[in-house]
């Protein structure tokens, strides 16, 4: 731990005399540290008044406040710790021939395919296999509510691919336009 460059030690100042216990350790902890230092120390004396999810939770916190870990890091940690389900788009791959073809590679956790068990995909012998059942599905259902079920679903198709490289729409933002700073994780 870093310690500050004090004139006293801790204890020889009257003021530190007549403290005890956690309250002479917060006090030793905020006059010898600082920063990341002195907030894990927090964390470390206050460990009574926490559960083992608590403090694993608040040294995220303490590693994401300082960059140690990446918000996405961060997220996907933080779920494990509570069992909470977590997934996301680790990797986007498209077809550099025809974008509308390609591949999405999803970061999760088993708690996530715990809670897609529990919605009655799988239970499949590998976990990829119940996440592939889970997305699957949702491909499905966006593409049946974007063609309400009329007509052939190959025409539409078609026909949205011929639109979307004759028309650009004024109100719609495309990620390629964006500046690195506002693209989400």
């Amino acid at each position: 731990m870093a310690k500050t460059k004090r004139l006293l030690r801790f204890g020889w100042a009257p003021a530190h005399w007549g403290l005890a216990g956690k309250t002479r350790e917060l006090a030793k902890a905020e006059y010898e540290l600082e920063g990341e230092d002195l907030e894990r120390r927090r964390v470390e004396i206050n460990i009574a008044e926490r559960s083992e999810k608590e403090m694993q939770v608040a040294l995220l916190d303490i590693d994401k406040k300082y960059g140690k870990v990446t918000e996405s890091e961060y997220d996907k940690k933080r779920a494990g710790v509570l069992d909470e389900p977590f997934v996301r788009v680790a990797k986007l791959e498209t077809d550099p021939s025809d974008p509308a073809y390609g591949g999405i590679i999803f970061d999760y956790n088993k708690a996530f395919v715990l809670y897609l068990e529990e919605h009655g995909y799988g239970p499949n012998p590998d976990d990829d296999e119940t996440v592939n059942q889970w997305f699957n599905e949702l491909c499905k259902n966006i593409a049946l509510d974007a063609f309400d079920g009329l007509g052939d679903f190959s025409e539409k198709m078609q026909a949205q691919a011929r639109q979307r490289r004759t028309t650009v729409s004024e109100d719609v933002v495309f990620r390629g336009d964006l500046d690195d700073g506002d693209v989400p994780e």
